[in-house]
C-alpha cells in the first residue's frame, strides 16, 4: 500500500511528459486512503496535481484543455500490475483475465478542477484528502442492542460489500444497492480499526 503514490506519481509523469515532452515536471500532493463510504477497505489515491507542467527553466506548460481520463488510467493499470507482478502477489494469466473485462476495476476521476487563485477550493479539497474514515455526523443511530446504523457519504444507493468478511477485506461488490449499513457492534469496530496504519506507517 505504501508504494502506491509512488506508483501514482510516476503514472502521472509518465502521461503528462507524453503530452508535454520530456523534460516537464508536475506538482503533485498525495494521500492514501483506505476506506470507502460505509468504512469497509477500499484502497485508493487521491491527488491535488497541476494542471499542467513546469519546464526546466521555469515556464509553465498547460495540459489540453479536451484531455480526458483514458490515458491516465491505462498507465496507472500497467503500473499497478507490474508492480503486483514483481511482488509476486498476482499471476500473469489473472492479468490477462482482468484485461479482457469490460471493467477492469481500476478507475481515474478528474473530474473536480479547482480555478487558478482558488485558495478556498484548495483547502477544501486537502480537507477532503486528509479526512478521517469515520463520521459522527453519518452515524444515524446505535440502537438498544448496539447495533450502528451508519450512512453512506452520497445519498444515491450503491452495492457495497458486506461488513466484516473473514478478511476485513470483503468483496469489490455485494449485498444489495443501499446507502446505509446496519452493523453489529464488533463487526462496527472491526470494520473501523482495520484503518489504523501499523506502527511505522503514515
Amino acid at each position: 500500500l505504501g508504494r502506491l503514490p509512488a506508483l501514482a506519481w510516476q503514472s502521472i509523469v509518465q502521461t503528462y511528459r507524453a503530452l508535454l515532452g520530456e523534460t516537464a515536471t508536475p506538482g503533485a500532493v498525495f494521500a492514501i486512503q483506505t476506506f470507502g463510504q460505509l468504512i469497509h477497505y477500499h484502497p485508493h489515491i487521491h491527488a491535488l496535481v497541476t494542471d499542467g507542467a513546469f519546464t526546466p527553466d521555469g515556464h509553465f506548460i498547460p495540459l489540453p484543455a479536451n484531455l480526458g481520463h483514458e490515458p491516465f488510467l491505462r498507465i496507472w493499470e500497467n503500473n499497478v500490475f507490474s508492480l503486483l507482478l514483481e511482488e509476486n502477489r498476482i499471476e500473469p494469466a489473472v492479468v490477462r483475465r482482468i484485461r479482457s473485462w469490460r471493467h477492469s476495476g481500476f478507475n481515474v476521476d478528474r473530474s473536480v478542477r479547482l480555478a487558478a487563485g482558488d485558495r478556498d477550493g484548495i483547502e477544501r479539497l486537502a480537507q477532503y484528502m486528509a479526512r478521517s474514515p469515520f463520521s459522527l455526523t453519518r452515524l444515524l443511530r446505535i440502537t438498544r442492542t448496539g447495533q450502528v446504523v451508519y450512512h453512506a457519504e452520497k445519498h444515491r444507493p450503491h452495492r457495497f460489500p458486506e461488513p466484516a468478511a473473514d478478511d476485513l477485506f470483503g468483496a469489490t461488490s455485494g449485498g444489495v444497492a443501499r446507502n446505509f449499513q446496519v452493523f453489529e457492534p464488533l463487526d462496527f469496530l472491526a470494520e473501523l480499526t482495520q484503518h489504523i496504519p501499523n506502527t511505522g506507517e503514515h
